[in-house]
């Protein structure tokens, strides 16, 4: 289910069950923001928790007699009812209102993330029906029936899904009602729904406004399309892309809460009363918990480098830059450009070399520490239909990286309820912390279907640890040689052995060391320069991440640093384009 980051990647679904779930992380981040600032106003006192305390979220379920009820701003309630009646009604706002709130956000989120948009962005109110429609068409252009059904056995047979689960019902179960705003890239507008409560309307806003200030930017959807063939990877952008927009959510919940013009009874009212509609997500899959939460939580937690609180360094007073913030929003005419943080800087750096596996959203310093980076290994495998025998085919391939392996070998589910999903070493476990690359193949025979799943860890032991983790399942043997493990799943029977081994014998013999780091930035171009059309092309061989920023190497322009070395060009020799000088197309 990979593949349907994509389709969510510039879509906030911030209602119901998952909007619940995210309050409670905003509202942590918000605590760690605000009342780390002496210069902090809040206009409601918050009942302190004790320390090391964890947050429980409220559920629908009653609790037990006697039991403590632990939900933020619960003994706030008759006033946060009050507030809330006091209210005008969600339904009354217009095309004008939702307009000119838009462009009062659109000033702040360009001030928080330090870009400015190039134009101004349309806002359109829609009903239930067309939200919905939009929805469902973004999710089929991504994530496509076929692909549903062949990554379904692939997760079933690995044992990742239950048996008999309907992969997209589910999916669709969780997400589809959510619709209440989104940003559509194809049209470059702000689709929001005229029902949303009024005071939440800012909030989703702010997050959707952040797409589509980093879509003007970065061409988003671009670099989505770039990467769709690694799921890795994409989960990986996914968390970028969500990440960005949740953290200037974040930024901005806290500047309303420091101007009084939010309060913390409030939002955690509004939390309590999402709480009762998590049972769909609850009720789901494990995998599927994590897919849909994961790159909101840890997206943010990863920005962050792992700390929450560094989001108090990004939450300044946005009046203070009004002489730096366009106002209005969006104003392509604006002269001044935001001031720049360290948040800034940090999302500029991601969206241009983005991080390449789930292993680096989950542990941070992976990515952010050069001298820990951890880049992945290629999988290789070839075509094993032979050692399957006559009529079989391979039919898809894909990755799952740590983060995905994280479930498969989980002692116990994460508690998406606790405030523990906010530590990102929660999202995975030993026997899958080693990960260092992997593949997964699906073969089919009419009916029957098999999966390979060839995987290279850091070192034997770590390899080690993942095997003994796989509990017994009825169809999937493993093998290890080394730090590499093959997993068979499925109908392969008599068969298993063979193309076990088959496979470790060409992964073990394929298998690639570790890869470069991202490509850092190249140096300005010599006066000396390649003869012109003399332009050799990449290797087939190698595999290059969708990064943004094309190069020039004399006359020869390559889409990015990474096919340039594959095409035998000196680094000394290259520059980047500029927004510019970049050729059509690319």
């Amino acid at each position: 289910m990979h593949s349907l980051h994509a389709a969510l990647a510039l879509f906030l679904p911030l209602a119901g069950a998952l909007r619940a779930l995210l309050v409670l992380f905003f509202t942590c981040c918000v605590f760690a923001a605000c009342l780390s600032s002496p210069a902090a106003v809040q206009p409601v006192a918050a009942e302190k928790q004790p320390a090391g305390a964890e947050v429980q979220l409220a559920t629908a379920e009653k609790p037990p007699a006697g039991a403590e009820k632990r939900s933020f701003g619960a003994e706030k309630q008759s006033q946060s009812e009050r507030q809330r009646a006091a209210q005008p009604s969600a339904s009354s706002m217009t095309q004008a209102e939702v307009a000119a709130m838009a462009r009062e956000v659109s000033a702040k989120v360009e001030a928080i993330r330090g870009l400015k948009f190039k134009s101004v962005v349309p806002v359109k109110v829609v009903d239930e029906a067309s939200a919905r429609a939009h929805f469902l068409s973004r999710v089929t252009k991504f994530w496509p029936q076929e692909r549903v059904r062949k990554e379904q056995k692939v997760y079933i047979q690995l044992g990742l899904l239950p048996q008999g689960t309907d992969m997209f019902a589910t999916v669709m179960k969780v997400v589809e009602e959510q619709a209440e705003g989104y940003y559509d890239p194809d049209s470059g507008t702000f689709f929001i729904r005229g029902d949303i409560p009024r005071g939440v309307a800012p909030i989703l806003m702010a997050h959707e406004l952040t797409h589509a200030l980093d879509d003007q930017n970065y061409r988003v959807d671009g670099l989505l399309e770039g990467v769709k063939d690694d799921n890795d990877r994409l989960d990986a952008l996914a968390s970028v892309i969500e990440g960005s927009g949740t953290v200037v959510m974040a930024v901005f919940l806290a500047q309303e809460l420091r101007q009084g013009r939010l309060s913390l009874d409030a939002i955690g009212e509004f939390q309590k009363r999402e709480a009762g509609r998590t049972e769909r997500l609850l009720a789901a899959p494990a995998l599927i918990e994590r897919e849909l939460i994961a790159p909101y939580i840890l997206g943010e937690l990863f920005i962050l480098h792992g700390d929450p609180a560094r989001l108090a360094g990004s939450v300044a007073d946005p009046d203070s830059q009004s002489d730096a913030a366009p106002r209005g929003g969006g104003d392509p005419e604006g002269t001044a450009a935001p001031k720049r943080s360290p948040l800034a800087d940090d999302l500029d750096r991601l969206f241009r070399s983005p991080p390449q596996s789930t292993e680096q959203i989950i542990h941070p310093q992976r990515y952010w520490d050069e001298s820990r980076k951890d880049p992945p290994r290629r999988a290789a495998l070839p075509d094993l239909s032979p050692a399957l025998g006559e009529g079989w085919s391979r039919t898809a391939s894909g990755t799952l990286g740590e983060l995905s392996l994280a479930a498969l070998t989980a002692g116990a589910p994460l508690d998406l309820l606790s405030s523990g999903m906010t530590d990102s070493s929660r999202w995975t476990n030993q026997a899958a912390a080693g990960w260092g690359g992997d593949l997964w193949q699906l073969y089919a025979n009419g009916e029957k279907n098999v999966t390979v799943l060839a995987t290279l860890w850091d070192s034997e032991k770590d390899a080690e640890e993942f095997v003994a983790a796989l509990k017994p399942l009825q169809g999937r043997q493993a093998w290890r040689r080394g730090d590499a493990v093959v997993v068979v799943a499925g109908d392969a029977g008599e068969r298993a052995a063979a193309l076990g081994k088959a496979a470790l014998s060409a992964l073990v013999k394929e298998g690639a060391p570790p890869g470069p780091a991202a490509p850092a930035p190249l140096p300005p171009a010599p006066a000396e320069k390649p003869a012109a059309g003399d332009c050799p092309t990449p290797s087939p061989n190698v595999i290059c991440a969708a990064l943004y920023a094309p190069v020039k190497c004399g006359p020869c322009v390559y889409p990015n640093a990474c096919l340039a070395k594959a095409a035998g060009q000196n680094d000394k020799n290259c520059v980047r384009l500029t927004g510019d000088e970049r050729p059509a197309g690319k």
